[in-house]
């Protein structure tokens, strides 16, 4: 039997994008961080350089301003930024990836979580904490409203199972 989806209508991809812009948006774009070109020189961390370079082309920038080739060029951008300047960069991909077909559907591969329950117990432990940390600047709200567009892209053909980070994004997944 084939398997029929319902393809989610124009009305219903507006009010998600509405959505995403009343929790997301900020009139004022995330500026460089003080000190942060400087990271390197005071962390002892070879890899802070690629952290910087990543999150370059994003700073200052409103969402009519960013590209899916900033996102593309820069696959690891959301475990990069501050905590602060996550949430404004997460909802203006989210609007990004929808906004014409055919979709982006990169965003697993950009704000990726581990599902740690097929590990060992303190693998287990330390995944469930890097998990936790790298959602925690979200608010509920905008938690919701990233499970309602995992949703959407699994509505419109996305072929990846997201029940896991839909789940974490709820608070369905405990540890």
């Amino acid at each position: 039997m084939k398997d029929i989806r319902l393809q989610p209508t124009s009305s219903e991809k507006l009010a998600l994008v509405s959505k995403i812009r009343d929790e997301f948006w900020s009139s004022n774009p995330p500026k460089l961080p003080e000190g942060w070109r400087g990271l390197c020189d005071n962390v002892k961390c070879e890899h802070y350089w690629e952290g910087i370079e990543e999150t370059n082309l994003f700073w200052g920038k409103d969402w009519s301003a960013l590209k899916r080739d900033d996102f593309k060029k820069c696959s690891r951008v959301f475990s990069w930024l501050p905590d602060e300047s996550l949430a404004y960069f997460l909802g203006g991909y989210m609007v990004l990836s929808i906004q014409e077909e055919p979709y982006d559907y990169g965003f697993t591969e950009l704000f990726h979580l581990f599902d740690p329950r097929e590990e060992r117990r303190k693998r287990a432990k330390q995944t469930w904490a890097m998990n936790r940390a790298k959602v925690a600047p979200l608010s509920t709200n905008q938690r919701t409203i990233v499970a309602e567009y995992l949703r959407f892209l699994e509505a419109t053909g996305y072929a990846e199972d997201t029940s896991f980070l839909q789940g974490f994004m709820l608070g369905d997944i405990r540890e």
